[in-house]
């Protein structure tokens, strides 16, 4: 009988209800957090974030009910966090020539944007890989 109750809560946390999160839903959960955050913090102020960090917040609370729900929330978040991500930085590297012309400069203005672009194409490829059944 002990055997089989560490089997049943092997995977949850503290003999809850509740199971640890895997791989792309902490994955979703951070974009999600950062987008958040850009969208609040006073230095950034970039409020078009907000809706996408939580359509990433929502798909990980959607994944338990409707498992291609909370695959659909989650690819739209990353695939749009993929596409500020890419215009962030490609709209850096068009204006930074006329700026200056020293690269650690550039990755020193820049590291939030390819911060959030890496982390958008990671959250991207795990949500493309992941793709339930329906």
């Amino acid at each position: 009988m002990g055997a089989e109750t560490r089997q049943e809560g092997k995977g949850r946390v503290g003999g809850s209800g509740f199971s640890r999160p895997a791989f792309p839903e902490a994955l979703a959960g951070v974009l999600a957090a950062l987008n958040l955050i850009l969208a609040a913090s006073p230095q950034f102020e970039i409020y078009y974030l907000a809706p996408i960090g939580v359509m990433g917040a929502s798909s990980i609370f959607a994944k338990h009910r409707k498992p291609f729900l909370g695959w659909a929330l989650s690819f739209g978040a990353a695939l749009l966090s993929l596409s500020v991500g890419a215009a962030a930085v490609a709209s850096s590297v068009a204006i930074y020539p006329t700026l200056r012309s020293d690269a650690f400069s550039f990755l020193e203005a820049n590291i939030v944007h390819l911060a959030y672009l890496a982390l958008s194409v990671a959250a991207f490829l795990v949500s493309v890989k992941r793709k339930p059944a329906s």
